[in-house]
């Protein structure tokens, strides 16, 4: 498999181990609704800063970082539109702690294929 495909599938595995952690956290029922409300935004958002920026194009580190640093705010006040939310008390902590964990999944989902990437 080349490698972009394997860093987009690294990336959105990392981001549905981030809402389906999240969501269990919280209490949250796993289905399609979660899907919708986290995860999908989360897609969203990450599918066109990565598209803006090239991500996958070189999957150079500091490309994965400026995605990663823009994508994940975005994708979470999105959510937080979407659910009536965005001038919530918790949404400024969800964005602190939000690109805070998924910032650890996503290098340690990315490590992972680079790792399986390379021969030998």
């Amino acid at each position: 498999m080349k490698v972009a495909y394997r860093l987009v599938a690294a990336d959105l595995l990392a981001l549905l181990v981030f809402s389906v952690v999240g969501a269990r956290l919280h209490g949250s029922e796993l289905g399609w609704e979660l899907l919708a409300r986290t995860f999908l935004p989360l897609c969203v958002s990450w599918g066109l800063v990565a598209s803006v920026l090239g991500t996958y194009r070189t999957g150079a580190w500091t490309t994965f970082l400026a995605t990663w640093l823009l994508a994940i705010p975005l994708g979470i006040l999105l959510r937080q539109a979407l659910l009536g939310r965005l001038a919530g008390p918790g949404t400024w902590a969800f964005l602190v702690v939000g690109t805070a964990a998924s910032g650890v999944l996503l290098a340690v989902a990315r490590l992972v294929a680079w790792r399986h990437a390379r021969p030998g």
